[in-house]
């Protein structure tokens, strides 16, 4: 489908009048198609609720949801927690049409932009409403978690799925224990679907096809180092959620068992355990990369004394990675892939499309956790 990504919007005092101002909005942005004989249909296939802590977030929110709303027809409800003191509308509306690939009939969906600053008691009671009922409810926050506020609670409580972004969390260690709470705890019954992980797919993927044939399989029992980069994050020497998830990822997956973590300059190592033998999974930051806290490289050296190899997936560009293996006679020849430009909203796409229950990353957290802490 078309979508038209400049949506037409009107500014709304009431809540209760957001119902009218669509169906204006619907005719206007459909460019009066109903009374030429085009149907103009809503379409909307899930609630997605995203919290934007600021204007800006806000204002791209809008943009990331118009192109969202382009293969996943949704009622976005955008909760804008700043409030300019000059703005007296409560909220705004925008309506979003496609013409659809056989041009016999426009498909619309909706952005609700709310300005929630100094109406926190109010948050659920207003969203609540103008939810569509019998659909998933999504709910993306753009940034950290806010901890703490009831507002935000319930509307966490009200969500099937809640959609994070670890790239973005300055406290990760908090950050991560909110988000294992939604994980573990049995009151929760909710996917968390964290944008970082998803980012991580392709390389994941790539490690473990490292391992796809009888012959180069065995190797996983024989582990002797494990090297992440990364690139540095700007002006912070924390360790990004990205190497990190993706090392506790390899280590439960492998079933190696932690047995201490040390912290050197631009160097994080995890020694540990597989079936009596010492392992090491080192985490390593540099100044150059394809981002600020992604990945670069990860190197996998396994064998014995009958033999040792080499797994190396390895990030040339932003578009491109390289897959190589270093063993005799029983590995893939070298590989160089494409990668596809991944937006946010290319992303929250992939978690909308993703609705199972995501132990794996469940899993992967808890040992994130566990090397956090022995971080200190």
């Amino acid at each position: 489908m078309n979508i038209n990504l400049a949506p037409v919007t009107e500014d709304v005092k009431n809540l209760g009048d957001i119902d009218s101002h669509l169906a204006h909005l619907y005719h206007v942005a459909s460019g009066g198609d109903a009374l030429r004989g085009i149907p103009v249909v809503t379409t909307t296939l899930q609630n997605l609720i995203i919290y934007a802590a600021n204007q800006q977030q806000a204002d791209q929110a809008m943009s990331d949801a118009s192109e969202v709303m382009g293969t996943h027809p949704s009622r976005v409800i955008i909760l804008e927690a700043a409030l300019p003191e000059e703005r007296e509308e409560t909220a705004s509306v925008s309506a979003i049409c496609g013409i659809t690939d056989r041009g016999d009939r426009r498909l619309c969906g909706d952005i609700i932009r709310i300005h929630i600053a100094g109406l926190e008691e109010e948050v659920a009671g207003s969203v609540m409403p103008i939810l569509m009922p019998d659909i998933p409810v999504f709910l993306w926050m753009i940034d950290e978690v806010p901890c703490g506020r009831q507002d935000i609670r319930a509307i966490v409580d009200m969500a099937d799925h809640f959609i994070i972004d670890s790239r973005r969390f300055g406290d990760l260690r908090g950050q991560l224990m909110v988000v294992s709470g939604m994980c573990f705890d049995a009151d929760y019954t909710k996917t968390v679907q964290d944008l970082s992980w998803i980012q991580l797919r392709v390389w994941r993927d790539l490690a473990a096809q490292h391992f796809d044939t009888s012959r180069a399989r065995p190797f996983l029992d024989k582990l002797m180092k494990v090297t992440i980069r990364y690139q540095k994050a700007e002006n912070s020497d924390t360790l990004p959620s990205a190497p990190l998830l993706f090392a506790s990822w390899f280590i439960e997956r492998t079933g190696i068992e932690i047995i201490g973590v040390e912290q050197n300059a631009g160097e994080c190592l995890i020694k540990t355990k597989q079936n009596g033998r010492n392992v090491e999974v080192c985490l390593v930051a540099e100044s150059d990369g394809p981002g600020s806290g992604w990945l670069s490289s990860v190197s996998i050296q396994a064998g014995d004394e009958n033999g040792t190899a080499s797994f190396v997936t390895k990030s040339t560009s932003t578009k491109e990675i390289s897959v190589s293996d270093e063993c005799a006679g029983v590995c893939y020849l070298p590989m160089m892939l494409e990668l596809s430009p991944q937006s946010e909203a290319a992303l929250v796409s992939q978690a909308l499309d993703t609705q199972g229950n995501h132990s794996i990353y469940a899993d992967a957290l808890r040992v994130a956790l566990s090397i956090i802490e022995g971080l200190g």
